[in-house]
């Protein structure tokens, strides 16, 4: 479940690493960076956004692997008995929007740029 967002999170850095050796070698196409710059940023909110906690999200399913049995038998209940809290839920995401996913993507943003040398 991990995969889709971790390989997001590797593409990001593919891009961090371009825009590094293209700035590192005095290629200043405003074109290309902005195209990599797009695809940077486009791969984090990618993988933040499907590590939500709300079905059908690769993050929901990475939340029912890591709890034990009994919780996740307790969670698969809670859906079955409240069948709307998710989708509920998923239209609340949606609907606040970068408010709610804005910081962790800030915040791997700066940690890929400073950790690739962009910074």
């Amino acid at each position: 479940a991990a995969a889709g967002p971790i390989s997001n999170l590797l593409l990001a850095v593919i891009m961090a690493i371009v825009l590094k050796i293209t700035t590192s070698n005095g290629i200043d196409e405003p074109a290309l960076r902005q195209l990599v710059g797009t695809m940077f940023i486009l791969n984090i909110v990618l993988a933040v956004f499907n590590l939500l906690p709300v079905p059908p999200l690769d993050g929901n399913r990475v939340l029912v692997g890591l709890l034990p049995n009994k919780a996740e038998a307790a969670y698969y209940r809670f859906l079955e008995k409240n069948p709307y809290v998710m989708p509920m839920a998923f239209m609340l995401v949606i609907m606040a929007g970068g408010r709610i996913i804005s910081w962790p993507i800030q915040a791997i943003a700066k940690l890929l740029l400073k950790v690739t040398g962009n910074l």
